[in-house]
């Protein structure tokens, strides 16, 4: 079983979100936030500025960054066994220095908050992604399942609750 931490942050700046686009499997292209796989070592708040440095050109300090949610995510292969374990922390970041610029692989671009592409991200980034934009902070369940040999996945379950709660 693969178990991961990972980190994924969203730059907002007044009404847009920025989002990158990135390849998730041979077929399928989503939009997302920027981040990485975080070393059980590392720090989650510096390995999430030094993913928004690599990928986009940006200088973010800490107390730039908000936590908004903590996903745990369980991914099962046909036979419904674990395969995947992963726990993602999830930023929102308004203030940052220097412009931003697409590196290889990573293709920013701004979207109006009202009108996010949720068609065009993964499933189970539909489901959560508009409680942080209404800004909510949350905890997050989700299970999927995956559905071929070739890595598509289709989502189980999305749990959503208050991270105050």
């Amino acid at each position: 079983m693969y178990k991961n931490t990972r980190t994924l942050c969203f730059l907002i700046d007044h009404d847009q979100i920025l989002l990158t686009e990135t390849v998730f499997s041979s077929k399928i292209r989503r939009f997302t936030g920027i981040g990485g796989d975080v070393k059980l070592e590392k720090n989650i708040v510096h390995e999430t500025i030094k993913y928004l440095f690599k990928d986009i050109r940006v200088t973010v300090y800490p107390h730039d960054l908000e936590k908004v949610a903590l996903i745990h995510k369980i991914s099962r292969n046909e036979k419904s066994e674990i395969i995947a374990d992963e726990t993602i922390h999830v930023f929102t970041c308004n203030r940052w220095q220097g412009d931003i610029k697409a590196t290889p692989g990573i293709k920013p671009s701004w979207h109006v908050i009202q009108t996010v592409p949720f068609s065009e991200m993964l499933e189970s980034e539909e489901k959560w992604l508009s409680y942080i934009l209404e800004g909510e902070k949350i905890l997050v369940e989700i299970v999927e399942k995956r559905t071929n040999p070739e890595g598509d996945f289709t989502l189980i379950n999305v749990a959503i609750r208050s991270m105050y709660s």
